[in-house]
């Protein structure tokens, strides 16, 4: 195919059957949203009436993108943004990619927020909110989106995560409300907050290597794995969080699959309540929620 004769559909075209081999029926629809970032433009309005002729250079580009999702590239990181709760975050390879599986935690805190607006965060003039491991500022943003009245610290030790989470909170107009700090856990941190969130590692170590291509090879380790059990984060959470959180505050934790029991045991035993288990996509639990 010369770049010369090569139009918006003949690059589709091209694109599609390049990627059936990892994509099947989606492989049309990641070659429109590959062209569409190659060639900064909405992707539902690519190839109409064969669409325009891509220069020498985009038809390059558009090859070299191809290449990298066959290599299991997840689309996310080849663009450098993935949408969550609706909203468009930026993300790199410092940060996690944000998975729709997580959007239950978020869930899970508005409805308990709803369903007790006489607790201390509904009499607060300024309740607070705080995000362990906050990467790509995806849970804080997102939260903090559907509670105007909160403010919010995301906590990372990665420097450019922190960078990164705090570009995505200016871009949603959150710079007002979202501050971010480097820290080791809890060793930066004074006061007390009303609301604890956290998606921490939890994979044990062993199982890395049997993870999806696109999650082993791309998301920072640091993301996925706290140690051997899996357990290591919620260990340093349990103990962390009665001390940060106001009496009657809530922590919403994400967890692996089957890990209910073992999280739930350490909180309790650190002197958190237990108030409810919640499912994700997949009927798996996936969030835990806690009351101090």
């Amino acid at each position: 195919m010369s770049p010369k004769t090569t139009s918006e559909e003949d690059a589709l075209l091209w694109g599609a059957r390049a990627l059936k081999e990892i994509a099947n029926t989606r492989a049309r629809h990641e070659a429109r949203l590959l062209l569409g970032g190659v060639l900064k433009k909405d992707p539902t309005t690519l190839g109409f009436d064969g669409g325009a002729m891509l220069t020498t250079s985009a038809w390059e580009a558009y090859q070299e993108v191809v290449a990298r999702r066959l290599r299991h590239e997840p689309i996310s990181r080849i663009l450098g943004y993935r949408e969550f709760w609706s909203l468009s975050f930026e993300i790199s390879p410092d940060t996690l990619d944000p998975r729709p599986d997580s959007e239950i935690l978020i869930e899970t805190v508005l409805s308990f927020l709803k369903n007790h607006p006489q607790r201390p965060w509904g009499t607060s003039a300024a309740p607070c909110l705080l995000d362990f491991g906050t990467g790509s500022g995806c849970l804080l943003v997102a939260l903090l989106t559907e509670l105007p009245q909160f403010w919010g610290v995301g906590i990372d030790k990665s420097i450019n995560a922190l960078e990164m989470a705090q570009r995505n909170a200016a871009r949603h107009e959150l710079s007002k409300r979202a501050f971010f700090v480097a820290s080791n856990w809890a060793d930066a941190l004074l006061g007390s907050v009303d609301l604890l969130i956290s998606n921490p590692p939890y994979i044990p170590a062993c199982d890395v290597e049997t993870l999806d291509l696109d999650v082993r090879d791309y998301d920072p380790r640091s993301a996925l794995t706290p140690g051997v059990t899996g357990l290591e984060a919620y260990e340093i959470l349990a103990r962390q969080s009665v001390s940060l959180l106001k009496a009657e505050g809530i922590c919403a934790l994400e967890i692996g699959a089957g890990q209910e029991e073992d999280v739930r045991a350490l909180f309790e035993k650190a002197g958190l309540h237990f108030i409810s288990q919640h499912k994700d996509l997949q009927s798996h639990v996936r969030c835990l929620l806690f009351q101090r």
